[in-house]
C-alpha cells in the first residue's frame, strides 16, 4: 500500500464536519441564508 501525501486544506476537508449553507427566500422576498450539517449517501443529501 502507498502512502498518499495530500494538502492541508484536503486534510482538513475530510476531518472536519461537513456542513454547506441553505439558501431560500423569506415572504417578503429577501433571501435567507442557514448553515447545515449534512451527508451524502446514494446520491442524495440528507440535511
Amino acid at each position: 500500500m502507498t502512502n498518499l501525501q495530500i494538502s492541508t486544506s484536503a486534510e482538513k476537508y475530510f476531518t472536519e464536519p461537513p456542513n454547506m449553507v441553505l439558501a431560500t427566500i423569506r415572504s417578503d422576498r429577501r433571501p435567507q441564508l442557514s448553515p447545515v450539517w449534512f451527508i451524502q449517501q446514494d446520491n442524495e443529501f440528507l440535511i
